[in-house]
């Protein structure tokens, strides 16, 4: 059985890739808006860097928080934002959130 500790570092894991995810697909998506992404981009890489975020990822996920702003493809976007869900499920069951949020919750 996993600790809460450990619960809540990897759900900050999942949060910071689910949120990197959604900062690529404004670069890469909403030309008008991509400075605000990349910006936002930036902003989310310096937290991971201070509070050490980055050294609880995957190798698989470390491997795209490598990548610089800006360049994952349609395809790391999408199989890593969906990873919201997954997060939910980690903050429910160390009760961040009370109930379990359905599918149709939207993040």
């Amino acid at each position: 059985m996993q600790t809460t500790e450990s619960v809540a570092k990897r759900a900050l894991c999942v949060g910071l890739m689910a949120m990197r995810a959604q900062a690529e697909n404004g670069i890469s998506n909403i030309p008008d808006q991509a400075d605000r992404y990349r910006e936002f981009g930036e902003s989310l890489l310096q937290w991971a860097g201070e509070y050490g975020i980055a050294d609880a990822l995957s190798s698989a996920e470390l491997k795209l928080h490598d990548e610089p702003l800006g360049v994952w493809d349609r395809s790391a976007i999408f199989e890593t934002f969906w990873r919201v869900e997954a997060l939910k499920a980690l903050l429910w069951s160390i009760g961040v959130i009370e109930e379990m949020p359905s599918y149709y919750d939207v993040g």
